[in-house]
This record gives C-alpha cells, sequence and structure tokens, in this order.
C-alpha cells in the first residue's frame, strides 16, 4: 500500500482500510494475502520505483493458498463490547 505524504488525518487508517478491502476482494476471488508491516521501506520504494512522494504502509502477498486452515475460535461479543447507556 502506498500513500501520498500529506497532512491529512487519519492516512495510515485509510491506508488500513484499503488493505482489508484488497484483502477481502482477493479472497472472493480464491487468494490468500498476508499483510506485511515490518521492512526495509527504502528498499521496498526503490525496487517498485515509489516516489519520495509517498510511502509506503505495508506490503501484502498475494497468492493462492495451498490449503485453508480452519478459523481460530473468536471470543464472544460479551467479552469485547462493552454497551454505554
Amino acid at each position: 500500500l502506498s500513500i501520498r505524504r500529506q497532512r491529512q488525518m487519519c492516512k495510515e487508517t485509510d491506508a488500513g482500510l484499503a488493505g482489508e478491502a484488497f484483502c477481502l476482494a482477493a479472497w472472493e476471488k480464491g487468494l490468500g494475502t498476508v499483510i506485511m508491516g515490518i521492512f526495509e521501506e527504502a528498499k521496498v520504494k526503490e525496487a517498485l520505483q515509489i516516489p519520495e512522494t509517498e510511502s509506503v504502509s505495508a506490503l501484502i502477498a498475494l497468492g493462492y493458498p495451498e490449503e485453508v486452515p480452519e478459523a481460530p475460535k473468536r471470543k464472544g461479543t460479551e467479552l469485547l463490547l462493552k454497551i454505554v447507556k
């Protein structure tokens, strides 16, 4: 994911949401993804010819999975949410 370096609020959040939408769309087409947030930005920008006016928020690997593991058990909403009245 590449975003322009500007003074805009929530640019990292916007990039994250775009990445999530990308991953969900890929899954719908039978592709698996892995979002990577740790990398050497200068090397990535050089390899992909990303201009200095943009920054790299994440890398997303994309491919056909050899297997699809079972989803882990999720915590119930009663543990995750608190309704404030």
